[in-house]
């Protein structure tokens, strides 16, 4: 991806990250920014695809991309977004061979690395309108939404339960699932 695009994707992201702080948000900016981009990886694809890898005894590696909190996030944390509005997106990620990972993590766990994140994770959890002392449930809430949520997409899933395991075990489990280990 260019620099100029990359800056353009943060400055997207910026833009809507304010809109919805002001309360400005509507359905289609949540379109506009899962569409593009996915316009970029499936622009990315294509690409790859012309390249003359066979003609030169060359394999063509697979490229893996990570979206984190993508067309789930925008149905669950959005009240304004339905399932059904993501259903092409669904569909173009799957034509992309993409799979679904989401982390899940129990309610003892939640707390210990909610206290380990310290003041400024608070402050952002409070900026949701959340009342002190009510985040991990909120947060477990949210996390039962996006289990639920991962049952119905076409994508392949896997839910990973970070609860007793390190970040790198974690880690280890995503690139299995993806079959790159």
């Amino acid at each position: 991806m260019s620099r100029s695009r990359s800056c353009r994707l943060f400055v997207f992201t910026e833009q809507l990250a304010a809109k919805q702080r002001a309360g400005e948000l509507v359905l289609q900016d949540h379109l506009d920014m899962v569409n593009d981009l996915l316009n970029v990886v499936e622009a990315a694809e294509q690409r790859l695809g012309r390249m003359d890898w066979a003609e030169r005894d060359r394999v063509n590696h697979r490229t893996s991309y990570i979206f984190e909190r993508f067309h789930l996030s925008h149905v669950c944390c959005n009240d304004h977004v339905s399932w059904s509005d993501m259903e092409d997106c669904e569909r173009r990620l799957a034509a992309l061979g993409c799979k679904l990972c989401v982390v899940r993590i129990d309610g003892v766990a939640l707390v210990d690395r909610h206290r380990e994140r310290g003041t400024q994770w608070q402050e952002v959890v409070r900026g949701w309108g959340v009342a002190e002392g009510k985040v991990a449930d909120f947060l477990l809430r949210r996390q039962d939404q996006f289990i639920a949520r991962s049952c119905q997409p076409a994508l392949e899933v896997h839910i990973v339960d970070m609860s007793a395991i390190t970040v790198e075990d974690g880690a280890v489990e995503v690139l299995d699932f993806w079959g790159i280990c």
